[in-house]
């Protein structure tokens, strides 16, 4: 299921700006260092390597932002991008009737030992999925060490563009 992201090249706020209804597209606009970032959109494809983000979905993320915060029609657009979610559902006609849960597999039952692949999920559950994996492979290969994913503070993103 991809989805379309717009950015603005400025930031409009410090916190989330969010719809309170079902999710649907054009129902966040969430600010990050310079931009603000007006999400998302959500479609079903049959080949997540082949998107591109369709005009329409711009105008409507712009549409929908200007909605929540008027300033954004006034706003000059710094990215717009599109990416593939991984998501695990089959039979779905529309993105959104996916849900954005992750798995876990071990690929042993498949003849391949000690592989694990994480599916699923989405960018802001990215710790926990790490931390999900970190305890299969824990738990596979006989250690029992409690996570500290929690505990330790991520890098900045800036400590590798030095």
């Amino acid at each position: 299921s991809p989805g379309v992201m717009v950015a603005l090249d400025g930031r409009i706020g410090n916190m989330v700006f969010n719809r309170l209804n079902k999710p649907g597209d054009g129902d966040i606009i969430v600010h990050h260092r310079g931009t603000s970032v007006i999400g998302t959109t959500s479609w079903v494809v049959s080949d997540p390597d082949e998107v591109r983000a369709p005009k329409e979905h711009v105008d409507l993320l712009l549409r929908r932002g200007a909605e929540m915060a008027p300033i954004v029609s006034r706003m000059r657009v710094k990215a717009v991008y599109v990416s593939s979610r991984p998501l695990i559902a089959q039979g779905a006609r529309t993105g959104r009737e996916v849900s954005r849960s992750f798995a876990v597999i071990d690929h042993s039952s498949e003849g391949v030992s000690n592989f694990f692949s994480v599916i699923g999920g989405k960018f802001i559950t990215a710790r926990l999925m790490a931390e999900k994996v970190g305890d299969v492979v824990c738990e596979h290969a006989g250690v029992s060490v409690p996570s500290r994913t929690t505990e330790l503070p991520l890098v900045p993103y800036w400590h590798f563009y030095g």
